[in-house]
């Protein structure tokens, strides 16, 4: 099934991915060696994300990183918690999904938009790469003051920019693909 829109947000397609070599620095380790964590305060404390960047509100921090624990029970018997990454994310999705969907951007048929974070990986070079790709015809909006992870910096300034254009797209007519 086709989506009716796309928001994208602060996904470059071409730049490099700090997220795929991560993950495959993750996978390489022996296979069962997910580390399981006794103390449940002491692991949302190393919670990082990646990319890093400058600043996360701390109650939004800590509630993504506690829901991105699950409790497991220990190999002697007691109560432990282990984060729910899946290391085969991005080898699942062709090891690069940013090179992957470079040619797809022109061939696009919904609405689409590209939220661009001040502060995070899509500068205004990629955003206008990737407005180029996308026919001219993709709303490029920038958050001010917003890292990559515009949710956990400045999350009211993202639904601010959502509900914005779920607004104008409410009343309007998607324009057609460029050919």
């Amino acid at each position: 099934e086709v989506p009716s829109a796309i928001v994208v947000v602060d996904s470059p397609v071409f730049d490099t991915e700090p997220e795929v070599t991560e993950a495959r620095k993750r996978a390489r380790a022996p296979a069962g060696s997910a580390s399981i964590h006794a103390d449940l305060d002491a692991v949302v404390a190393r919670y990082r994300t990646i990319p890093p960047q400058a600043r996360y509100l701390d109650f939004v921090i800590d509630h993504v990183a506690r829901r991105s624990l699950r409790q497991v029970e220990t190999p002697g018997g007691g109560i432990g918690w282990q984060w729910k990454f899946d290391p085969t994310f991005w080898t699942a999705m062709g090891g690069s999904p940013r090179t992957f969907a470079l040619p797809y951007l022109d061939q696009i048929g919904c609405r689409v938009a590209l939220l661009r974070c001040e502060e995070g990986l899509v500068d205004a070079e990629i955003g206008r790469f990737m407005y180029e790709r996308m026919g001219r015809r993709t709303p490029v909006v920038e958050l001010p003051t917003a890292g990559h992870h515009p949710m956990l910096d400045t999350p009211l300034v993202l639904i601010t920019a959502l509900r914005t254009l779920f607004a104008d797209w409410r009343h309007s007519n998607p324009r057609p693909p460029a050919v």
